[in-house]
């Protein structure tokens, strides 16, 4: 038989993260395949190879190896020179290098191969760097000889160079003594800013014309920032220092009038820029202007001419440390910035900063806190170039599971009981100590109410009902606790007293559409609590041994799951029986258990988007089920791709099931029914979780974000990291081998 052998390129499938307290890295190094560990560039091409500038040549990526070029190997020396500065794509899609002696290199996707541009009519003496593209399509870059920085431009249509600088004669000299910057706005014009003020390149006189520039030199003004906004090229932003005062300012230079408005830091102006050090400045999606300084970041609101300042707060951040460099924007409008002490982010929903550095105990943490640059991929992957430590790309799958209990004083997390969703949005904490209340957009735990002295324990599995009341499983019973009184309730199994709590061991608690409260106990079967009435109704149950079917009780004693539906059906899942559902006008629970039909030992109930009941059982996966006769429609367990048969819980979001269990988290799509597993074992998170069951429980948010509930230990889960990009891969085939000589004129 004929063997056909074809390499394909697969497009990265992960999409666009929101910002996360955690964030895992995967490194790319010498040991992978880079031929130097210096990387100042980084983009991705058409087809979604990654690229990689280093000083001993250009790296190409496809997720799994790397293939060095070599550009200029032709000229080879003595001591050859293979330093790549840039990496960039033109409007056309086609890939250029810029390197620092030996010229522009494009890239021939067809022939996988580079062409060389080289100026060959002047010294080709210096380095060159900061390679851009104009609105023409025209590629300009600089050249640093002999402590002067030159600029030159390339016309790919022509292949001929232009220089502008100071040595330069007529129309192309430029007059400054000292340059400071090279920029490229997103209309394609082309700035210059020196000591001198700035130039802008006229392609009608292909020419630069200065703005704030003078002859003498105690009235210069040091440009050492230039930004157009994308929404308002009419306003040039510029970091100005002048000679005159000795000061530095934000100016905001009016193109169509020449109005200049400045801006600096004032001690007594809590609305005043920052800093009067500016490093960067940026638009975002909502046209909101940003601006990086010494201290922080600024937002600038040129209708009122105030800035919000926000100055990152962390533990280890110095005034050093918060020098901002770079900012770029990912898909959900977090800002992600460089800075002197690894990676910045930055929420401007919540105000909130998260910093990454490097972490010697951490292998998947930054690999070094000097970064060079960023890119975000097609699919919003960070990719990083690190100072002489390679690559760092961020994995999406691993980042979205964070240990929120990680930083937990030892006292809660010894002592820990349990974890349930609060009525704002945050999650409240029951343990031995007290019940505590974790603010999701902080990461802070405040104590909400302190356990009475003398109790053996408090606040085991908090629940809280819409009045804002926490119900929760304490040592005598049910414990009810109101945060707007302050006042505890504790409710106890007397055998005298029919209205009473049916037993102490309580295992389940969940309030139904009337307010109600059905109360699941360890031995005592379910009952109904009235919170007017403060009475109990007790509901008629037998013992079962697995093997015996009801006639007209809840098949057992043991109820550990409860659920209403859509339609107002509570449903309970006992360990020795099966499925109950409540007949509300016969006041009874009907049993769907049937005996050897793998449905005995209930963990879980949940109802999808589309109305279907399913139930996840104790060994042997999950099932769904007939809301009307219980009866089994469909079975998925490990032989369907379950990563254990041992379900914990069901949560359902959209078209997916969220399945906890003992190996792990798997998503059960209930169009299709395919699986995707994110098993413990491969690091997604910690090894103090699922392991011999020790998670119990899960909760989900209004989001669909999950939390994962544990014996001391709660991870939270951003489910939308884990789905693949909607956009179909790219698939390039790179070689097609075939053992018959003959194919080659067949394809």
């Amino acid at each position: 038989m004929k063997k056909l052998g074809i390499i394909m390129l697969l497009a990265f499938t992960f999409n666009a993260y929101s910002q996360q307290n955690n964030l895992h890295f995967d490194h790319l190094t010498i040991a992978d395949g880079l031929p130097e560990a210096q990387v100042q560039s980084i983009v991705q091409d058409k087809l979604g190879y990654i690229w990689f500038t280093t000083q001993d040549g250009l790296v190409k990526y496809d997720g799994y190896q790397v293939k060095v070029y070599k550009l200029g190997i032709e000229n080879k020396t003595n001591f050859p020179d293979y330093i790549v500065t840039d990496v960039f794509l033109d409007k056309q899609g086609q890939l250029w290098a810029n390197t620092a002696s030996n010229g522009l290199f494009r890239y021939d996707i067809s022939r996988d191969r580079f062409t060389q541009f080289k100026n060959r009519q002047v010294s080709q003496e210096g380095y060159r760097l900061n390679a851009r593209i104009d609105s023409a399509g025209k590629i300009w870059y600089l050249i640093y000889k002999k402590n002067i920085l030159s600029v030159e431009k390339f016309d790919p249509a022509t292949r001929n160079f232009t220089r502008y600088d100071k040595p330069e004669k007529g129309l192309r000299a430029l007059t400054y003594t000292e340059f400071n910057i090279f920029y490229v706005s997103a209309t394609g014009t082309v700035w210059v800013g020196t000591n001198n003020g700035c130039y802008r390149y006229d392609p009608k006189t292909d020419t630069f014309k200065g703005l704030l520039n003078t002859g003498a030199e105690a009235l210069q003004n040091n440009v050492t920032q230039i930004y157009q906004a994308p929404s308002n090229p009419g306003l040039l932003y510029m970091a100005v220092e002048r000679n005159k005062d000795k000061h530095s300012y934000l100016y905001v230079f009016n193109l169509s009038n020449g109005k200049i408005a400045q801006y600096n830091h004032l001690v007594s102006d809590p609305y005043s820029l920052g800093s009067d050090t500016v490093y960067a400045i940026h638009e975002d999606k909502k046209h909101q202007i940003w601006i990086s300084t010494k201290s922080g970041l600024s937002l600038f609101t040129p209708e009122t001419k105030r800035f919000n300042n926000f100055i990152p707060t962390d533990s280890i951040s110095r005034k050093e440390h918060n020098q901002i460099g770079d900012i770029a924007e990912d898909a959900e409008g977090k800002l992600w910035m460089i800075t002197q002490k690894g990676l910045l982010a930055f929420d401007p929903a919540s105000h909130s900063f998260t910093r990454f550095v490097h972490d010697k105990n951490d292998p998947t943490s930054l690999a070094v806190n000097d970064i060079n640059t960023m890119m975000f991929d097609r699919t919003g992957t960070l990719w990083l170039g690190l100072d002489f430590k390679g690559v760092d790309r961020v994995n999406t799958p691993k980042s979205a599971f964070t240990l929120l209990s990680k930083d937990w004083p030892a006292p809660i997390t010894d002592e820990y009981y349990g974890v349930a969703n609060s009525s704002d949005g945050n999650l409240l904490v029951g343990t031995k100590s007290g019940l505590y209340k974790y603010t999701n957009r902080t990461g802070n735990l405040t104590l909400v109410k302190k356990t009475d002295p003398g109790l053996s324990f408090e606040f085991k599995m908090p629940y809280q009902a819409n009045d804002g009341s926490v119900y929760y499983r304490c040592a005598s019973g049910l414990g009810i606790y109101d945060p707007l009184t302050g006042k505890t309730e504790r409710y106890s199994y007397a055998a005298n007293d029919s209205t009473s709590l049916s037993n102490n061991t309580i295992e389940v608690v969940k309030q139904d559409h009337t307010g109600k409260i059905w109360v699941g106990t360890w031995g005592g079967g379910i009952c109904l609590f009235n919170p007017v009435t403060k009475k109990f109704k007790r509901y008629p149950y037998f013992i079962n041994d697995n093997k015996t079917t009801s006639k007209g009780e809840l098949d057992d004693n043991q109820v550990y799951t409860i659920y209403e539906d859509r339609h107002g059906t509570v449903w309970a899942g006992t360990n020795n029986g099966g499925l109950n559902h409540y007949d509300r006008k016969k006041d009874i629970f009907v049993s769907s258990f049937q005996p050897y039909d793998g449905t005995a030992s209930l963990s879980s109930i949940i109802e999808d988007q589309d109305g279907n009941l399913w139930i996840g059982v104790y060994l042997n996966g999950i099932f769904q089920v007939d809301h009307n006769t219980g009866t089994i429609i469909k079975h998925i367990s490990v032989k369907e791709g379950l990563l254990s048969d041992n379900i914990i819980d069901l949560r359902a979001s959209g078209d997916y099931l969220w399945v906890l269990n003992a190996r792990g988290l798997s998503r059960v799509n209930i169009k299709d029914f395919s699986i995707r597993n994110f098993n413990a074992s491969d690091s997604y998170w910690t090894d103090q979780t699922i392991n011999n069951g020790r998670y119990h429980s899960s909760l989900m948010d209004k989001n669909g974000d999950l939390s994962l509930v544990g014996n001391g230990h709660v991870i939270a889960v951003n489910t939308r990291l884990l789905f693949n990009d909607p956009q179909p891969p790219v698939v390039h085939l790179e070689t097609i081998m075939h053992d018959d000589p003959t194919a080659a004129r067949l394809m």
